[in-house]
């Protein structure tokens, strides 16, 4: 997972770690840096890869070259995030056609964040595609904040606000919202993942 602490980009990863003789198991959290040479200060990796796609990408190596110079146009304020969400879309496509395993399907979600001290002072986004076309309808990614289901509170609050919202925009009065009711649709969300990892 990527992430910005202290306003630096990092990469961490959730490894699962078998023992040699296969009857222990453990989890290893690692932070992930890289420098050219030992005296050099370590800086995290431009890029990682993760997933079945992975094996398909790292037998063939030129979708590199072109990613990394996309990266910098867009680093170098040259290129919108667009043109980069759309060229991320078009490699999770050729892998998705490419790959035997069929384990990667042609559905994607793009997503980014800018640093905040980067040219773009901060910010992000993300779009949902399916191929190459981008989706009209692209919901919020999944968050968990502070052990929460934020995206599910979050649409099982919405239409109560659009009701208000409405209501007020015709000029009515809004509803005074039903904390009763909110408890008992809260009690009803999922606080453990399901056999699907739902």
């Amino acid at each position: 997972m990527p992430a910005f602490v202290r306003d630096k980009p990092m990469l961490y990863t959730i490894d699962f770690v078998s023992s040699p003789d296969r009857k222990g198991y453990s989890f290893r959290y690692t932070r992930h840096e890289t420098g050219r040479s030992l005296p050099a200060k370590p800086r995290t990796p431009r890029l990682a890869i993760a997933g079945s796609g992975a094996l398909y990408l790292v037998r063939r190596k030129t979708w590199m070259r072109d990613l990394l110079r996309i990266l910098k146009a867009y680093d170098d304020e040259r290129l919108f995030a667009t043109a980069v969400a759309d060229h991320f879309a078009t490699l999770n496509r050729e892998v998705y056609r490419n790959l035997e395993s069929k384990t990667v399907g042609p559905r994607c979600i793009v997503a980014w964040r800018n640093g905040k001290d980067g040219p773009r002072r901060g910010g992000g986004g993300h779009y949902c595609y399916t191929g190459t076309k981008r989706d009209a309808d692209c919901p919020i990614l999944p968050t968990i904040g502070s052990g929460m289901d934020v995206r599910a509170i979050v649409e099982m609050m919405m239409p109560r606000f659009m009701r208000n919202a409405e209501a007020m925009a015709a000029g009515q009065p809004p509803k005074e919202l039903d904390k009763d009711q909110i408890n008992a649709d809260l009690a009803r969300l999922p606080d453990k993942p399901d056999e699907s990892l739902r």
